[in-house]
C-alpha cells in the first residue's frame, strides 16, 4: 500500500499550493460573482452553482498578498468543504495538474527559513523539481475566511475591468451560469492517461487519487479486463484494465504505470494507466461521437487536442459492461 498522497496543483499570486485531489469537486472558467451585504476581507463573493450558493474565498487576501485582477481565463477550482458545510470555490491563474507526495517529502512551514508568518491552514511545503508547493489544509483555510473582519470588496474587485470582460462575465451570471453548455467551461475538465500508444480522458469529477501502482493480487478466473484487487487505504479495491475492452494490446505492467482511483455515486474501482496526471480541458462543442465497433463501446467520445486524438472514458459504460458486471444496468 502505497503512502503517497495526491494533491491538484495551481498558482495564484506567482505562488504555487495545493489542495486534496479527494475534496477537489470541479473546475471552471470563472463566472461574475454575485455581491452580498456583509461581504468578508476573505470572501470575493457568491455564484450560483446548479441551485446551490457557493461562497468563493480571496486565497491573496488570507495569504496578506495584494488583491490581483479578474480575468476572463482565471479558473475556478470547486471543493467540498471538510466540515460538511457544501461546496466552496478558490480563484487560481492557472492548475498544474496532479503532484504527489510522500510525508517524509514534507516538511512543517515552522522549520522553513523565514516562514514564521505563514497561516496556519498552510499545513506543510512540498518540493517538486525546481517548484515549492505550499499545501493547504482545507477545514483551517474556511475557518479562517470565516474569522475574518467584515470589509465589503466587491466593488473594489470589479472596479477598473475591461467593459468587455464585465459584459462577458455578467453574460455568464444573466444567463443563470449554466456551466453544463458553452465553450467557456471547464466542466468537463479530465485527466489524461495513455494505454498502448493512446491518449485517453477521465473525468475529473470523477476522480478521487491518481497514485503508483501498488501491489496487485490476481482475482482467479476473473476476465482479462479485471487485472485484480488492491489493497487501497486499508480496503479491496477492483482494478480494471481497459486495454481488451478498447482492443489494444495487453502487455505486462509499466514500471511507472499509475492507479486511477474513480467513483461513481457509490461504486469506486480502480484504473490502470501506463501514464497518468496531466489536467486538460475538454471544449464539448469539438467532441465528437466515437465510431466504434463494439457492442458495448466505453468511450463517450473524441476531440483533437492540436495533433492528438483524445478518448473520453464513459465511466457509466464501463460500470456497466458485461465483462465486468460491477453494476448491473436497469432495464431498458
Amino acid at each position: 500500500m502505497t503512502s503517497l498522497k495526491s494533491y491538484l496543483g495551481f498558482t495564484l499570486s506567482g505562488r504555487n499550493h495545493g489542495i486534496p485531489m479527494e475534496a477537489v469537486a470541479e473546475l471552471h472558467f470563472l463566472p461574475f460573482l454575485q455581491p452580498t451585504e456583509g461581504n468578508t476581507g476573505a470572501l470575493l463573493g457568491y455564484f450560483n452553482f446548479r441551485g446551490e450558493t457557493v461562497p468563493v474565498l480571496d486565497l491573496t487576501h488570507l495569504l496578506g498578498l495584494p488583491g490581483l485582477p479578474i480575468h476572463s481565463e482565471d479558473v475556478l477550482l470547486l471543493f467540498m468543504s471538510p466540515s460538511g458545510g457544501g461546496l466552496c470555490g478558490l480563484v487560481a491563474q492557472a492548475v498544474d495538474g496532479f503532484i504527489e507526495f510522500e510525508p517524509d517529502d514534507l516538511k512543517e512551514p515552522q522549520v522553513d527559513p523565514g516562514a514564521e508568518d505563514r497561516p496556519p491552514f498552510v499545513f506543510a511545503l512540498g518540493r517538486k523539481g525546481e517548484a515549492l508547493y505550499h499545501l493547504l489544509d482545507l477545514e483551517q483555510l474556511v475557518a479562517a475566511a470565516r474569522t475574518q473582519g467584515p470589509a465589503d470588496r466587491y466593488d473594489s474587485l470589479f472596479l477598473g475591468l475591461e467593459a468587455d470582460l464585465e459584459s462577458r462575465l455578467r453574460l455568464r451570471s444573466a444567463e443563470g451560469l449554466c456551466l453544463g453548455v458553452g465553450s467557456e467551461n471547464l466542466q468537463h475538465t479530465c485527466v489524461e492517461m495513455r494505454l498502448g500508444g493512446e491518449t485517453f480522458a477521465v473525468p475529473l469529477a470523477h476522480i478521487r487519487e491518481v497514485l503508483p501502482f501498488p501491489p496487485l493480487f490476481p482475482v482467479p478466473g476473473a476476465p482479462p479486463a479485471i487485472l485484480g484487487l488492491v489493497n487501497h487505504r486499508g480496503e479491496p479495491l477492483l482494478v480494471v484494465d481497459l486495454r481488451p475492452l478498447l482492443n489494444l494490446p495487453q502487455t505486462g505492467l509499466m514500471p511507472d504505470s499509475r492507479l486511477l482511483v474513480v467513483e461513481d455515486g457509490a461504486d469506486s474501482l480502480g484504473l490502470y494507466a501506463e501514464e497518468a496526471g496531466e489536467v486538460v480541458g475538454v471544449p464539448p462543442e469539438q467532441v465528437h461521437p466515437h465510431n466504434s465497433q463494439a457492442e458495448h463501446s466505453v468511450i463517450r467520445g473524441e476531440w483533437l487536442d492540436r495533433d492528438r486524438l483524445l478518448s473520453m472514458i464513459d465511466l457509466e459504460a464501463l460500470l456497466e459492461h458485461p465483462d465486468l458486471k460491477i453494476r448491473e444496468s436497469e432495464p431498458s
